[in-house]
């Protein structure tokens, strides 16, 4: 994951790169709130509630990448190579 946010970083204008990142952290998402379920029903569901507390803090982040994937083509085509987050 860290590999793939300093590539995205370092060319923000690589969509093979920011692809890459944003695939990454719908990865990391779904086995961290796989772990919250399982939590939540074998261990202490206050604890569950609060790694989901934390997920739930980093969904502008995705949703800011997500809107940058969709962006991004169009600046490409206009030629702005400096287009970032």
């Amino acid at each position: 994951m860290a590999a793939a946010l300093f590539a995205a970083a370092a060319h923000p204008e690589r969509m093979t790169t920011a692809l890459d990142t944003f695939f990454r952290m719908e990865s990391v998402d779904a086995m961290l709130r796989s772990v919250v379920a399982g939590i939540r029903k074998y261990q202490n569901p206050a604890v569950a509630e609060l790694l989901a507390g934390l997920i739930a803090d980093t969904s502008t982040d995705r949703d800011k990448l997500r809107q940058y994937l969709v962006d991004l083509p169009y600046f490409l085509t206009l030629g702005w190579r400096s287009f970032t987050l």
